[in-house]
């Protein structure tokens, strides 16, 4: 709420306890005041090209927050580090597409059913296999596979034409494509 005084405006911020922290709601007013200063000091700029964060903000968000570097294992490979996961925080989610989610435990699952199929077809190290997915839990699923039984994958995007996907698997000379059904049943060879 906003009112006139002989000192000049004077506001008071009423809200909900129920819906927000006080923090949440201090920030929410000195981004506020922030803009309105902007707008006093520069009344010609565009309110679209106000800063609504502090120094401090943008300092945190673009610096703080991205200090991630972290030591790990350098002798150890990538599908190891998963395995090492799993075994730590079996419950914790490990992925998540549209409004589907994994845990640790139920993405290493998954991985050791695919990689089980992938060694029954005798792939392993120096394989290549290519990758016929759309962007979903079920290409993490087939590269992590593919991590664990040592083999190479080749991605191929659906989008690319259909010529060009038939070039590419003559080129990889690969003895299995992993697919969807709804992929897998266009024609893949090349005329």
């Amino acid at each position: 709420m906003l009112e006139e005084s002989s000192e000049g405006l004077r506001g008071n911020l009423h809200y909900s306890t129920d819906l927000f922290e006080p923090e949440t709601v201090s920030r929410l007013a000195d981004h506020y005041q922030l803009v309105l200063k902007q707008m006093v000091t520069h009344p010609d700029e565009l309110i679209s090209r106000a800063e609504i964060l502090t120094e401090a903000e943008r300092h945190e968000i673009l610096f703080a927050w991205n200090q991630t570097e972290h030591d790990y294992p350098r002798d150890a490979c990538f599908h190891e580090l998963f395995q090492a996961q799993v075994g730590r925080t079996p419950g914790a989610i490990a992925a998540a597409c549209d409004d589907q989610h994994l845990t640790y435990l139920q993405l290493d699952q998954r991985v050791t059913v695919v990689a089980g199929r992938l060694l029954e077809f005798g792939l392993g190290p120096e394989s290549i296999v290519p990758l016929l997915l759309e962007r979903s839990l079920d290409l993490l699923v087939a590269i992590l596979a593919l991590f664990k039984v040592g083999a190479a994958y080749l991605p191929l995007d659906p989008l690319y034409p259909i010529r060009r996907i038939a070039q590419l698997l003559d080129d990889s000379q690969c003895q299995l494509l992993v697919s969807s059904r709804e992929l897998s049943a266009r024609r893949w060879v090349a005329s």
